[in-house]
């Protein structure tokens, strides 16, 4: 279950939600029904609206880490994966040929960038994380170090490639020794 984090009116009254954005036809509850420019963040919902003074309070979710092993919450999606050698927390990439995912490695730029981690075993139509954490209670990461796409296939790696001809791509990093806050950069590069 997501922590609610907890904003009030004041915060709200920033000149880019007026009055006629609330639905305040609901006693205690509102609802805001736009974006707000810029941001691309969408308020669906809200309660605790003032129908008099039109002071809102809206709960946001924030992301917290998985309580269970081999488990990931976040952006996921369902994709077909051909192959995955590793299992769950694999390293994914696209197959330009196949359009479908295949283990990723730092040692062959087809194999790159890395846009989704494995969130089950085997092959065939899978949950993927595309950003979001994971948890593997096997793990014993550097808490707060960065993640790399290793030259190991399938796996990520606190340690930077640094041999010739290797692709190197950052994943996210460490909160915890089992926990990842994957958030990759889709960009890389080859030494």
């Amino acid at each position: 279950m997501p922590i609610i984090q907890v904003f009030t009116g004041n915060q709200v009254k920033d000149g880019t939600i007026k009055r006629i954005d609330l639905n305040t036809t609901e006693t205690g509850q509102a609802v805001i029904t736009r974006v707000l420019p810029g941001t691309g963040i969408i308020f669906e919902s809200s309660t605790g609206a003032d129908p008099g003074t039109g002071d809102v309070t809206i709960g946001t979710g924030i992301l917290e880490p998985p309580l269970i092993t081999n488990s990931g919450d976040g952006m996921i999606v369902k994709l077909d994966i051909t192959t995955n050698s590793l299992g769950f927390g694999a390293c994914l990439a696209l197959d330009q040929l196949s359009s479908t995912l295949v283990n990723a490695t730092a040692l062959i730029e087809d194999r790159v960038p890395v846009i989704g981690l494995a969130l089950e075993t085997g092959t065939g139509i899978k949950n993927v994380l595309l950003m979001g954490m994971i948890r593997n209670d096997l793990w014993s990461w550097n808490p707060y170090e960065t993640l790399f796409l290793s030259t190991v296939t399938g796996e990520m790696t606190q340690t930077r490639p640094t041999g010739l001809g290797e692709n190197i791509q950052e994943l996210g990093f460490a909160i915890s020794p089992t926990v990842v806050l994957f958030n990759p950069d889709k960009t890389y590069f080859k030494l």
